[in-house]
């Protein structure tokens, strides 16, 4: 939860930072994407790896 209204926080300072949409969709998508990606991975592995 606390995560949550961090990340809202850190998205509207790049909002205003950046300039817009824009810059949130290139600094607020993109991590937030990797991080899920990175989640799987190794979600998957360790899965893979404890069997």
């Amino acid at each position: 939860m606390a995560a949550g209204f961090l990340l809202g926080i850190w998205a509207t300072r790049c909002y205003y930072k950046k300039g817009g949409w824009a810059g949130v969709k290139k600094y607020f998508i993109l991590p937030v994407v990797l991080i899920e990606f990175i989640a799987v991975v190794v979600m998957y592995l360790g899965d893979k790896f404890t069997t």
